[in-house]
Parts: C-alpha cells; sequence; structure tokens
C-alpha cells in the first residue's frame, strides 16, 4: 500500500515539472525584474566609472539630487550610497542642496545624479560649477 502512494505522488510531480516546463517556453516563470520589484540594470556600473575615470582618486566630492525634483520625489540617499560603494576609495559628502555649499571648504567636487542635459547646464549657470563630464544620469562639476 504504501509503494502505491509513493508512485502515485512521484507520477504527479513528474506531471507537474512537464507541466510547468511547457508553460515556461513561451513566457518565463521567474521573472526576476518583476519579482524583485526593481529593474535589473547593469549598465549602472559604467556611469560610476564614467565618473571615476576624471575624480581624481585623492579627492573627496559632494553629491546631490536631482534640484529640480521635489524632495518628496526624490531617492537621492540610495544613489549616494551606491555612488559610494562604486567610487569606493574617495569620500563622498551627501548634500541636500548646492546653496551655501562654495564657501571656505576645499573640496573642488560636485557629483549630481538623475539630471538631463538641460538641468545640468542650468546648474552650471545658476551656480558657480563648471560641467565637466556628462555620464548619462551623473554628471561631473567642479567648482570655479
Amino acid at each position: 500500500m504504501r509503494i502505491k502512494n509513493i508512485f502515485h505522488r512521484k507520477n504527479i510531480a513528474v506531471f507537474g515539472l512537464l507541466v510547468v516546463i511547457l508553460l515556461s517556453i513561451n513566457k518565463p516563470i521567474l521573472d526576476f525584474p518583476t519579482l524583485f520589484g526593481r529593474e535589473l540594470n547593469l549598465n549602472k556600473a559604467t556611469q560610476y566609472l564614467c565618473i571615476a575615470a576624471d575624480l581624481p582618486p585623492v579627492e573627496d566630492a559632494k553629491f546631490f539630487g536631482n534640484p529640480f525634483d521635489p524632495a518628496s520625489n526624490s531617492n537621492t540617499t540610495a544613489l549616494y550610497y551606491r555612488a559610494q560603494f562604486f567610487l569606493a576609495p574617495r569620500l563622498l559628502h551627501l548634500i541636500s542642496t548646492l546653496d551655501n555649499q562654495f564657501g571656505q571648504d576645499e573640496i573642488q567636487w560636485f557629483i549630481g545624479s538623475n539630471l538631463d542635459a538641460e538641468q545640468a547646464a542650468q546648474i552650471s549657470t545658476q551656480y558657480p560649477l563648471k560641467l565637466i563630464k556628462n555620464c548619462g544620469a551623473l554628471h561631473l562639476f567642479q567648482k570655479n
């Protein structure tokens, strides 16, 4: 009696596995971006490597988000930690606004995130910053 139950369960398991395989031929069952609720994008690393190419390895930098976005729509803190990871030997300072950031401190470099080209040009005219490099959504600025 017990042997028949084992074979019966085994047949059901094999049949279920066959159905899963046949269904996954047209559409994969494990859709990782949907499963994790975020886009898996390996191209983000290239943006940080683009910034690192022109940022001196011993210099600190200030990191700011998009000043044109409302504060409630910002994910600047998460982007800051990602940037700190990719630009590891450098120390990044998270700033909430560009106002009052051009005093006597020795930090000459600024990294802006989630900016388009027009917004980066507007920042260059509005603040004493010179755009050094455009790396997609990241922009490297140097204090004038």
